[in-house]
């Protein structure tokens, strides 16, 4: 079987390290389009470097720009970027009282650095989950990684809906695994879903529960091979999947007809 390269390396822009100009442990990733220019969140040096894509090809000695600083002490993590003021992610907050940590959804701002939590003194102690946003829409939805459920916000950090599964509990629930990954796509909200005990395929995913924005249950769709990530293309309307599976690692789901 042959196979066409699509990609060529252009070059490098950052290098790994613990130097002032170099990335120590990379987290986060975006692009600004506008602007040409690629942000790294690096959680060794407690920054957030901003590198031309330009400048960064062609000169030996480029230089990042920080355009951000957080502390050890509260921090996020799985960044989501909207634009220059406004992006959301999860809040980690460290309890060295505890030699632990707890977990939220938060609004960050990468001009100020503000950090503002938006899930709120309610929330259940413990929870740790994952999120998706839609910026046409301007919501967010989280689902939780150990406890049935999936939570609804505004960008306000407005709680809309929640939406407690079978195997919902009043407080976590250890040794199972329930939401993987959400994208919020036009009209639904895809929920990776596994609902497995804890054990080696238990961080993957088989299935996904398809809901309405409005919380309510649309289907269920059976997957058959276990989904580690995904992202979903608008112009062609398909979910594309990283799969742990020998046969199949990459490929994607058609959803015209259905959803």
């Amino acid at each position: 079987m042959k196979f066409k390269q699509f990609l060529k390396t252009k070059g490098q822009i950052a290098k790994f390290g613990p130097g002032p100009d170099e990335v120590a442990v990379p987290g986060a990733v975006f692009i600004d389009r506008d602007n040409k220019s690629i942000s790294i969140f690096d959680y060794g040096q407690l920054k957030i470097s901003s590198y031309n894509i330009d400048s960064a090809l062609v000169m030996d000695k480029y230089c990042p720009t920080t355009i951000s600083n957080f502390n050890n002490q509260q921090f996020p993590d799985r960044y989501v970027h909207v634009n220059d003021t406004l992006g959301f992610a999860r809040s980690i907050t460290i309890d060295p009282k505890k030699k632990g940590y707890t977990q939220g959804i938060c609004r960050y701002n990468i001009t100020t650095g503000e950090l503002t939590d938006i899930s709120g003194p309610s929330r259940m102690e413990g929870l740790k989950s994952l999120f998706g946003i839609s910026v046409a829409d301007r919501i967010i939805a989280e689902g939780a990684t150990n406890n049935d459920i999936l939570n609804i916000y505004d960008f306000n950090g407005r709680l809309l809906h929640e939406i407690k599964g079978p195997d919902y509990e009043p407080q976590v629930v250890k040794g199972k695994v329930f939401f993987r990954e959400i994208k919020v796509i036009p009209d639904y909200i895809l929920a990776a879903y596994s609902g497995r005990a804890s054990g080696e395929n238990a961080y993957s995913a088989d299935r996904i529960h398809v809901y309405n924005h409005d919380g309510s249950y649309v289907k269920t769709l059976i997957i058959g091979k276990d989904i580690t990530d995904m992202a979903y293309d608008n112009t062609s309307n398909r979910l594309f999947c990283i799969f742990n599976d020998e046969n199949i690692q990459f490929g994607y789901i058609e959803l015209d007809g259905i959803l």
